[in-house]
């Protein structure tokens, strides 16, 4: 997310932002062309960031150009996707991940829309979902605080999730503390920035 160049080295200043997602080039530099200078951080002494297309260009046996026709594609948005950091991040993660849509066999009975997991308040984004590898119907959730401010969170499950359980465990799914479940949903604090890991036994 770019806050605008008065801004760039000072924070936040309510400036104009705007939202910039690369999604074929994941390698970038800002504030000009660095290649070679080893910073020890992030300075924004001028308002220019590139997108280095070919990452081919090395000190070892890399030829320097490339033919052929490549189409690199990026996407920009401001107004709400640059209000906060979750509305950026959810952008990019709509931009790089799009729904994807799948024939359904039925007669359309039942709720028209319906999530079987949800996350508040929207500064914690889910990063992923999976099988938990060593507990026996466990289903891993794992979170992200996208925010500078420590978190009070709330996962909760729905149909056809029926929760047992909450732990939250290590990056590696070591269990470490058992969580409050009330009504299905599992509460827990992130600190700034910070991950979490929680495993539900369903």
């Amino acid at each position: 997310r770019v806050e605008g160049a008065a801004a760039a080295g000072a924070g936040r200043t309510g400036s104009p932002g705007a939202v910039w997602v690369t999604i074929d080039v994941p390698l970038m530099q800002f504030g000009g062309l660095n290649t070679g200078r080893w910073g020890k951080g992030l300075t924004l002494e001028k308002p220019l960031f590139y997108s280095w297309a070919m990452n081919n260009y090395w000190f070892t046996n890399f030829v320097a150009s490339q033919r052929g026709q490549f189409v690199f594609r990026y996407a920009v948005a401001g107004g709400e996707c640059a209000a906060s950091d979750a509305a950026a991040n959810r952008f990019g993660r709509e931009i790089c991940s799009p729904l994807k849509a799948a024939v359904a066999v039925g007669r359309g009975e039942g709720p028209r829309r319906r999530s079987f997991i949800r996350v508040e308040p929207e500064q914690v984004a889910i990063v992923a979902v999976k099988e938990a590898e060593n507990e026996p119907r466990g289903l891993v959730v794992r979170l992200r605080n996208l925010s500078d401010e420590p978190r009070k969170a709330s996962i909760v499950l729905g149909p056809p999730l029926a929760p047992r359980s909450a732990v939250r465990a290590g990056i590696l799914e070591d269990l470490r503390e058992e969580l409050p479940l009330e009504a299905g949903a599992a509460r827990l604090e992130l600190g700034p920035r910070s991950l979490a890991t929680v495993v539900f036994r369903l």
